[in-house]
């Protein structure tokens, strides 16, 4: 799906060579590709699995180019995707989506302003269920938001869904936002032209996640850091890890308290 989104043709290229691609993007940010890469599946896993126990919604918060409607169309077919994000990001998607003869059915695009837009009521306005068992995707957005906004988003799943419900996001290690830049991919990322025109803002402390967490009325479902990721999906040769992922930025998967008296788990 990602050479539809691609138009340089430098890129085409490396999409077309994954080893060039990787090269190239490691040699940027050190372990960057191989965590998106591992990302990618994990966060594919906790949607196989949580279709497998009863998921009937799934929103993508701030989607972007997410393609898992697309790919994923035969494990959702019974499900409703939502995907969240700007109007323009969204039409632009979509106007690529109908070059590459891409249906869209089954999928709802909210436009949404996170910064001003309430997300109970742009929900409410597409007719999303709040009674529905649900899973939230938010990938690559906490660590830029304010602590208050990444609370209001746990907190909406927390409280204002009805039936159960869970979310899948991604973190930095607030040692990071503090200056330690010792972990791995660290210092090459936080001091790039791009991170100096959006900084990161939010990190969860090392061992902290779970009262984090709980403080928001949610559960913990699972935690992968970089060791994790790299044993359950980069590619070994001889029983040894080739590839390594960033080493500060982990990923949660919580749960509202309803959610385990559904037994939905991923």
């Amino acid at each position: 799906m990602a050479r539809y989104f691609v138009e340089s043709p430098q890129l085409q290229r490396g999409l077309a060579i994954p080893r060039i691609a990787r090269l190239i993007a490691n040699r940027q940010a050190p372990g960057w590709y191989d965590y998106i890469s591992a990302r990618t599946s994990h966060l594919d896993q906790i949607v196989r699995s949580s279709v497998q126990t009863g998921m009937q919604q799934l929103v993508i918060l701030g989607a972007g180019y997410d393609s898992r409607a697309y790919r994923l169309r035969a494990e959702l077919r019974n499900a409703r995707v939502f995907e969240l994000d700007a109007r323009q990001t969204q039409e632009q998607k979509r106007a690529q989506l109908a070059r590459a003869g891409t249906s869209e059915t089954g999928t709802t695009f909210v436009p949404i302003d996170f910064n001003r837009d309430s997300l109970i009521d742009v929900l409410a306005a597409a007719s999303f269920d709040p009674a529905l068992c649900t899973l939230f995707l938010w990938e690559g957005v906490s660590m830029y938001l304010a602590h208050d906004a990444v609370v209001s988003v746990l907190g909406f799943v927390a409280r204002s869904c009805h039936g159960p419900a869970s979310i899948a996001f991604d973190y930095m290690d607030k040692a990071v936002i503090d200056g330690d830049l010792s972990s791995f991919g660290a210092r090459q990322t936080v001091l790039s032209p791009e991170r100096r025109k959006e900084p990161y803002r939010f990190g969860i402390e090392v061992g902290g996640l779970l009262a984090f967490l709980r403080a928001q009325q949610l559960e913990l479902v699972s935690d992968f850091g970089p060791d994790e990721l790299e044993r359950a999906y980069l590619p070994r040769r001889f029983g040894i890890i080739r590839a390594r992922p960033w080493g500060f930025i982990r990923i949660a998967h919580a749960r509202s308290p309803l959610v385990a008296q559904h037994a939905l788990i991923g």
